[in-house]
Parts: structure tokens; C-alpha cells; sequence
């Protein structure tokens, strides 16, 4: 992958369980993780933030599915909402 590809590819992951190994797999594909992640407050609310441009850039999250599942589909509607409302073309 050229490095004006990894420009215009942005890759993010929420929880910290799967971030050590999209790491692994960002520096295999010479791509940077990005840089945002997410935080629960003590009431049970989620809140995202993407702490970089992503304007005009595609933009994948890497989310498991696994137990709780609605907690994690949640999770990953905020991201997608986050990254739609910072001007990702695509989330």
C-alpha cells in the first residue's frame, strides 16, 4: 500500500481488547491507527472521540460482535455517528 493510500485510510477500534491486535495488523499494512477511542461514564454512557481529521477520508472500525452484543452494536453506531458527523465520507 502506498503511502497516499494510508493518507486517505483511516482505521479505528473502541475497546481496548482488539486495539493490541489491529496494531499488529496497522504496522503490517503500513497504515497508522487512529487516533480516538471511546470512554464510559459511571452511568452507562458511551461517549466517542476522534482526536484527528478525518475529512474526505475513508474510514473503518474494527468492532467485535461478542458478549454483550448489544453494548458492542451500540458502541459501534456511536462510532460510525462520530465519524459521519466529522465528515467521513464513509464509517
Amino acid at each position: 500500500m502506498s503511502h497516499l493510500d494510508a493518507d486517505k485510510l483511516k482505521v479505528f477500534t473502541g475497546p481496548r481488547l482488539t486495539r493490541r491486535w489491529l496494531r499488529r495488523s496497522c504496522d503490517y499494512l503500513q497504515i497508522p491507527l487512529g487516533n480516538g477511542g471511546t470512554e464510559l461514564f459511571p452511568d452507562g454512557e458511551l461517549i466517542v472521540k476522534v482526536d484527528e481529521d478525518v475529512r474526505g477520508r475513508d474510514c473503518f472500525i474494527v468492532q467485535p460482535t461478542s458478549h454483550p452484543v448489544n453494548a458492542h452494536l451500540m458502541e459501534l453506531f456511536v462510532w460510525i455517528d462520530t465519524l459521519k458527523r466529522a465528515s467521513a465520507p464513509s464509517a
